[in-house]
Order: structure tokens, then sequence, then C-alpha cells
């Protein structure tokens, strides 16, 4: 996984100076959503325990995308402003949106993948010698498919539902933070719906995706 630095010095050409209106728009909203993250107990205390930074940079770029880094830099993408702006102009999307990537952060959702990357490991190698095991003598060109096989179940079993049950959960919080800096919560919702009509939900069976569908997200909240 790439640092902050990493990642500032790879789209250093990308990250808008502070100066630009986009950058202001959401160093000030991001401002908003702290503010209220500490006026919530339980929160306010994971906070100042991880020493979050809560540093901004806006990325020129048509991609749609924000994320942030376990340290708590923000990276927002400008192409996810535009979709965000197409549905809603005011700052109440992006509050919702914004505020779940902080709860990941906030959250510690990376560190918790992270610590049970060991066990999963453990699960992968048990099947993959049971497979091994099954195989016929003489099949040894199987035993690619045969890794493959193992680690696409331990995937699907392990690791993608807790993903998604991470995104559910980044997804609350973030509604709760939002909504405390006096946004409106339900924008969130009509903006996941936005999103499917836009064709930007990826499609395929969600059990092999690490996101909800969108659909689900916007029923869910």
């Amino acid at each position: 996984v790439l640092s902050a630095g990493q990642f500032k010095e790879a789209l250093k050409d990308q990250i808008l100076p502070h100066s630009d209106p986009r950058h202001k728009r959401i160093a000030a909203l991001v401002e908003r959503l702290v503010k209220s993250m500490r006026s919530m107990p339980e929160l306010a205390d994971r906070e100042k325990a991880l020493d979050l930074s809560w540093d901004v940079n806006v990325v020129e770029t048509k991609d749609f995308n924000a994320f942030v880094l376990p340290n708590g830099s923000i990276f927002v993408f400008t192409g996810f402003m535009q979709v965000s702006d197409s549905y809603d102009q005011s700052d109440d999307t992006l509050a919702a949106m914004l505020g779940h990537e902080m709860s990941h952060a906030l959250l510690q959702h990376s560190a918790e993948q992270a610590s049970r990357q060991p066990f999963v490991d453990s699960v992968n190698l048990l099947l993959l010698t049971t497979l091994w095991f099954c195989l016929p003598f003489g099949f040894e060109s199987l035993l690619s498919f045969t890794n493959n096989t193992a680690e696409g179940v331990v995937s699907s079993l392990m690791e993608l539902p807790n993903s998604r049950t991470c995104e559910h959960e980044a997804d609350l919080v973030g509604m709760r933070i939002a909504a405390s800096a006096c946004h409106d919560p339900r924008k969130g919702t009509g903006f996941w719906k936005h999103v499917v009509r836009l064709g930007f939900d990826g499609g395929g069976p969600s059990f092999l995706s690490t996101h909800p569908p969108s659909d689900e997200r916007a029923e869910n909240l």
C-alpha cells in the first residue's frame, strides 16, 4: 500500500493548488465534518487516539474516485465532484461521501483487514493442500488452476463479505457525521441511485465485489 507521500508524489502534477476554488470547497467541507465528528464523544476519542491528519488533496482527473488513507490524508478526484454535482450542487452529497471515506480511517478498516490476513492465508493454504491431494497423479499442470480456485473460494467466503460489511459500516457512520454537520443525509441515498442510473455501478454478482451494489447501499441508508 502506498503511503500518503508516495500518493502525492505520483499525483503531484494533478493535485490542485490550495488557491483553487475546488480545493477550497473540499477543505471547507472537511473542516465542517471534522468539527462535527469531534462533537460526538465516541468518534472524537477515536480520532484523538489515531492522530489523523485530514490533509486535503484535490486531484484534477476525470476518474470517479475519492478515498482517505489510514493516516487521514484525503484525496478527492474532480471527476467525483462532477458526478456529485450532476446530482446535487449543494455540498450535501459530497458531505455524505466524504463522511463515508473519512469513516474508513476513523474505524481503522484497513488495519482490521490487515490483522485478519494471516488467518485468511492459513485457510487458503489448508484448502489448497486439500485440493492438491484430490488431484490425480500426473496432473501437475492443474496446480495453477487449483491455486486460483482456492484463492477465489477463500476470497468469496471470507474477504469480500468483510469488505462489504466495512462499506456498510462506513456508510452509516459517514451519514451520522454529515447529518451532525447540518447536511441532509438523504442526499447520500439519492446519490447512489443516481450512480446506478449513470452506469457507474460495476455490475456482476454482489458476492464477488468488495463494495455493496449501489442500489443496495441506497436501500440500507
